[in-house]
């Protein structure tokens, strides 16, 4: 496993246009390339905050899964487009030109209870045709799977958590009975580059694992950009990251003409969270069952004071020298709820 030394200056990039040149001649920004060997970027105490891994070693089948993967991504976006199923802002959205389906288990925005994201009948059709499919089941579990072995505390949290979000309403449908996380944004492309964005409904201090998939040439495009960090990563089809989206700017890099990328993006609201720290109801419900100046109280002893959450929160990030006694500690001690496929 390679470290990257620390998280570097940011920097602000226009949204448009950015090809590998631009970036390396107009901001100087960092390159880095991923194959096989795992990559960890650092915080200045060894935390692992950005993980890319080049998908399984030793598995000679990786690249078919990958390759079966788009191509079932590939028809179900030409499928929607034609019945009419995959309107404008299906295809155009704040975080690109594409066609982009969030799937799953939510919590925010003004609901009263955890629920499962909402689309019409026909449109849900072609999303069960995504999650049944082996392929993308094969890595969707992948990216749960990096998620325990980087950062296990962290893993370790979500399970307790959303195992209690499950417990308590079994109409809540899981994605993928083999990954830990509770929705998915599926990116069908036809050629899925992200602007500059943060996913601010994720946890905040949580991870979001990408796979990047489709047919491009990943020297000249389609990297991911992390803007605060100063660099951009080389992510070949195949390759898996985890990083904090919900509080780091990330982007890609443009294609060339006629290339074809999608990616799968696996990641957890932070309503879920918050909303099982609240003892399963919202603050609403909380503001309405006391007086105003009681339910202050009992918030406020929820909440915590901020500086010892940052602190918890970083305590859920291993460092580096930490990793195997941290992984010892929660293989050992917590069993997971999770069931393979």
């Amino acid at each position: 496993m390679e470290s990257r030394g620390t998280i570097g200056e940011g920097v602000q990039v226009n949204s448009v246009g950015r090809t590998v040149r631009f970036l390396l001649v107009s901001f100087a920004l960092d390159l880095t390339q991923v194959r096989s060997t795992p990559k960890v970027i650092t915080d200045n105490e060894g935390r692992c905050i950005v993980i890319f891994i080049g998908g399984p070693t030793r598995d000679d089948t990786w690249r078919d899964v990958v390759k079966a993967a788009a191509a079932t991504m590939a028809s179900v976006r030409q499928e929607g487009v034609v019945a009419g199923l995959l309107p404008k802002d299906v295809q155009s959205h704040r975080r690109g030109e594409f066609v982009a389906l969030p799937v799953g288990v939510s919590h925010g925005n003004g609901r009263l209870k955890p629920g499962n994201l909402y689309h019409p009948p026909e449109r849900v059709k072609l999303i069960q045709r995504l999650l049944d499919d082996p392929s993308i089941k094969r890595i969707t579990s992948y990216q749960s799977s990096v998620f325990s072995y980087y950062a296990p505390k962290l893993y370790a949290q979500y399970c307790r958590n959303l195992l209690r979000v499950f417990e308590h309403d079994e109409s809540l449908q899981r994605n993928f009975k083999g990954s830990v996380f509770p929705a998915a944004s599926f990116n069908l492309g036809p050629a899925t580059v992200s602007i500059d964005h943060t996913d601010a409904g994720n946890v905040g201090y949580g991870l979001c694992a990408l796979a990047s998939l489709g047919s491009f040439d990943s020297r000249r495009g389609g990297h991911l950009i992390l803007f605060d960090m100063g660099l951009f990563v080389e992510f070949p089809a195949g390759t898996v990251a985890l990083l904090p989206s919900g509080i780091l700017r990330h982007g890609n890099t443009t294609l060339q003409a006629g290339e074809e990328r999608c990616s799968i993006a696996q990641y957890c609201a932070g309503g879920l969270l918050r909303w099982v720290q609240y003892g399963c109801q919202t603050a609403v419900s909380i503001r309405n069952s006391f007086t105003k100046a009681k339910a202050k109280e009992v918030l406020a002893s929820l909440d915590g004071v901020h500086e010892d959450r940052v602190r918890e929160a970083l305590q859920l990030f291993s460092k580096v020298d930490e990793l195997d006694s941290d992984r010892s500690e929660i293989y050992k001690d917590f069993a997971t709820f999770l069931k393979e496929d």
